[in-house]
């Protein structure tokens, strides 16, 4: 039992910097929102902003409290390779920020909106799927083959590319889309060293991944 204590509270100190960024974006998405709400008339663009954003809250927030009470790893890859791509990969749309906003209107305001929605919902929904077995790194918590894990393996990186696209379209071309194009390709090695470990550690995850697509059935 002392073992186990000791590993919950060294995971809980690996984890607290993202405990407390996701945090504060859970805080800081209440605030917009409020300021939002507050102080303009209603509108179409008004509602699909307060969505995006209050989706995007949900989702933070739905990551905070997995952190703290997900499983403790069964395995995990040794090297520190796979786990310096993972966190890049998890943060590479944050060079978004350092691109001038587009302020896209009409029906291309309306596209990225959609898109984000469609893509945060769908995050919402795996994550709560995949429950305590959540990691960013790749490491085998648990296997999940239910709900839409049933449909392709890596349900919540499809989810977030939908967030990536609309992203790109909020911010200024060509470099959105570069940041775009990067932000996909860093999944592929992320989905590859996290089917490693899973495979290594499940026995069950071949037969799984033979009969399942990774992200779009019928292509991949």
């Amino acid at each position: 039992m002392q073992l186990v204590s000791k590993a919950r509270l060294y995971e809980l100190a690996v984890t607290s910097p993202l405990i407390v960024f996701f945090s504060f974006a859970v805080g800081g998405t209440a605030i917009q929102i409020i300021r939002e709400i507050s102080g303009q008339a209603y509108s179409t663009q008004l509602a699909l902003s307060v969505g995006v954003k209050g989706l995007g809250g949900i989702f933070a927030g739905l990551q905070v409290v997995l952190f703290i009470v997900r499983k403790l790893p069964i395995s995990k890859l040794r090297s520190w390779w796979p786990r310096i791509l993972a966190v890049i990969g998890a943060n590479s749309l944050l060079p978004f920020l350092m691109i001038p906003v587009s302020t896209p209107t009409g029906s291309i305001n309306i596209l990225s909106s959609v898109l984000m929605i469609g893509g945060i919902t769908g995050s919402i929904l795996v994550l709560s799927q995949l429950g305590r077995s959540f990691s960013i790194t790749p490491q085998a918590r648990g296997l999940v083959v239910s709900g839409p894990y049933r449909v392709v393996r890596h349900p919540l990186y499809l989810s977030e590319q939908f967030i990536t696209f609309g992203m790109m379209l909020q911010y200024r071309q060509p470099w959105a889309l570069i940041v775009c194009a990067v932000s996909v390709a860093l999944q592929f090695p992320r989905i590859h060293y996290e089917e490693k470990v899973l495979s290594e550690t499940f026995s069950a995850y071949p037969a799984y991944a033979g009969k399942t697509a990774r992200l779009i059935p019928g292509i991949y």
